[in-house]
């Protein structure tokens, strides 16, 4: 008879699998959108955040819509430079910002960081994605208004004049 002690085995075997379940529930429960994907833009890995950010309820559903329309005009042109630009060894911005359409075709803006990682033994990208919709409509209504008053202070017919708290002149108008 010959037996064998696997008992540092089992626990090795066992510390691999708590390893790859913390893994999964870290990249799964992010809040974060991430995607690890190749160099020609096919997706490996999304994890919920991410399904949710674009309203799809796998990973196979969301490859199977043409990336096309996954992006707005802009946003696609954009991404097919940013990985031409990888394609070709040159350096491409490691953070930027998108638009997505969502599978109920509404527009999400997000802000995007990429970098290369090596999934399964091959170099790809890994992203994370950070929905930024509210802040840029926020920035918009901001500027809206900033226009609008600045128009209203050009066009005012009354003499205005701007000061701070320790009287420095801020802003005048044409007719002060």
């Amino acid at each position: 008879h010959l037996t064998k002690d696997i008992t540092g085995q089992k626990k090795l075997e066992e510390t691999l699998q708590i390893s790859e379940e913390n893994h999964r529930r870290v990249m799964d429960e992010s809040p974060m959108g991430i995607t690890v994907g190749t160099k020609n833009g096919e997706y490996i890995f999304a994890n919920k955040a991410m399904l949710a950010l674009y309203g799809y309820s796998s990973i196979e559903e969301l490859s199977s819509t043409p990336e096309k329309e996954r992006y707005t005009p802009e946003s696609y042109a954009e991404c097919r430079a940013q990985r031409d630009k990888r394609k070709n060894g040159e350096l491409a911005s490691p953070e930027y910002e998108i638009c997505i359409v969502r599978k109920d075709r509404e527009i999400r803006h997000l802000a995007v960081s990429s970098r290369e990682t090596i999934w399964n033994g091959t170099s790809n990208y890994q992203s994370v994605y950070y929905d930024i919709t509210k802040s840029s409509l926020l920035e918009a209504e901001l500027l809206n208004a900033y226009s609008e008053m600045n128009a209203i202070f050009a066009a005012s017919r009354d003499k205005v004049i701007v000061i701070t708290g320790d009287y420095t002149i801020r802003r005048i108008n044409q007719e002060a």
